[in-house]
């Protein structure tokens, strides 16, 4: 009897111990944790910022004489872009702006192409919508 109470006190204490080391590790696990989250956060944020730039790139390189432009001028060419509500409209636009930038590349010595170039699929929501999409697939949760 004497050796199972003896028993039961050591494994008693050997649980006891266990418990505290992983109580005491808990602080150093969520601190891990904070740290980790913070990183993802900053490299989220670089990805972003990176888009963005490239992003802004993109868009001097497709539009012509966008180098003439101030990026308050680029912006703003940007928000018509996506105004105009069909083809037509933003051909048209696009040529009035062409239009602007030669007289302005005239004005600073520079030379731009006599007609601006193709915009037809460059860009986001202005390509022919290739691809699936979504789909018609029964999706999670979905019985057919």
């Amino acid at each position: 009897m004497d050796a199972t109470i003896k028993l039961n006190k050591t494994l008693l204490a050997a649980a006891v111990s266990g418990l505290l080391v992983m109580a005491a590790a808990l602080p150093a696990q969520a601190a891990d944790a904070v740290q980790t989250q913070e990183q993802v956060q900053t490299q989220n944020q670089s990805t972003d910022s990176q888009l963005r730039v490239r992003d802004q790139v993109r868009v001097r390189e497709q539009t012509t004489g966008s180098q003439l432009m101030t990026p308050e001028e680029r912006a703003l060419h940007q928000k018509m872009m996506r105004e105009k509500k069909t083809r037509q409209e933003r051909e048209a636009y696009r040529q009035q702006q062409h239009a602007e930038m030669q007289k302005r590349a005239q004005q600073q010595g520079k030379t731009l192409p006599d007609q601006p170039r193709n915009g037809a699929g460059t860009g986001m929501g202005y390509g022919n919508g290739l691809g699936n999409g979504m789909g018609n697939g029964s999706g999670a949760g979905r019985s057919r």
